[in-house]
């Protein structure tokens, strides 16, 4: 079939291209200037937990293919 076994990559299907997009455009780039302004330093956090749709194995793809796995996270863009 063509299929081989592979780590999946997950996204967040609420995702919203659009608002990411002016976040990296608009919003982030004032808080960037501020900072440097204010000689301070921008930290990045990811907050990190189980859940019962956690993707921890393998999924398959066709060769030279990554699979994709859609799942749900309500705090993200």
């Amino acid at each position: 079939m063509g299929l081989y076994p592979k780590k999946p990559i997950t996204k967040t299907f609420e995702q919203n291209p659009e608002r990411v997009k002016e976040w990296l455009e608009q919003q982030y780039p004032a808080i960037k200037k501020r900072a440097f302004k204010e000689n301070a330093v921008i930290y990045f956090e990811d907050e990190v937990g189980m859940r019962s749709d956690h993707q921890a194995g393998k999924s398959y793809a066709p060769k030279g293919e990554t699979p994709v796995i859609k799942k749900q996270d309500n705090d993200f863009l």
